[in-house]
């Protein structure tokens, strides 16, 4: 780990907790985000392990926290958007203009589903249509559960979007030791102070 990101989360002295983090996070480009895309998008030697470490703890861990204590008391929904993490470079940036108007690969109707399931969710806060009002081209694929709906590979779900599976739902419990562990220490860090 750098010194930088040591010190940002105030550890310079916790040689333990220094230690964890390194072993969840080797400096092993085939464990580095983008993930299950071995060493493509390594744009420097400590791309992918400072990405992995960044994204898990100000993205992933963030909304893991957000969901599990808002879904006690209210409806939640969550997504994870895996489109373009083939496309070298600025591949991930694919989501956006999924979202805002398609790519040649992803037929209009896809796009429209989308498009009105935020709509929808905006307006009733439920993002899967009324059955009376949806029709082929305008709903998604599969139902989106709720956020602590279980699946079949953990306690959450996820609505995720996929270049080779389209729209599938997908436990929200992927690299969850490191994620909680730096979620963890981020929350003990912030009350000690």
């Amino acid at each position: 780990m750098s010194s930088l990101n040591i010190t940002i989360l105030g550890l310079s002295s916790l040689q333990d907790q220094i230690a964890e983090i390194a072993r969840l996070y080797p400096s092993d480009p085939t464990h580095g985000s983008p993930f299950d895309i071995v060493t493509s998008n390594q744009l420097s030697p400590e791309y992918k392990h400072l990405a992995a470490f960044q994204g898990n703890l100000m993205f992933i861990g963030g909304r893991r926290y957000l969901l599990g204590h808002a879904s006690r008391t209210q409806n939640t929904w969550g997504w994870l958007s895996k489109l373009g993490k083939n496309v070298s470079r600025l591949g991930r940036q694919i989501s956006l203009t999924w979202g805002y108007g398609g790519r040649p690969t992803q037929p209009a109707s896809g796009v429209l589903a989308w498009m009105l399931s935020a709509m929808n969710f905006i307006n009733t806060l439920d993002p899967n249509l009324p059955a009376e009002t949806s029709t082929a081209a305008t709903k998604l694929p599969v139902l989106w559960p709720q956020w602590k709906t279980p699946s079949a590979g953990g306690p959450s779900s996820l609505l995720t979007l996929t270049d080779n599976n389209g729209t599938i739902i997908t436990a929200d419990n992927f690299r969850a030791e490191a994620i909680g562990f730096l979620s963890n220490l981020l929350l003990k860090e912030g009350q000690e102070k």
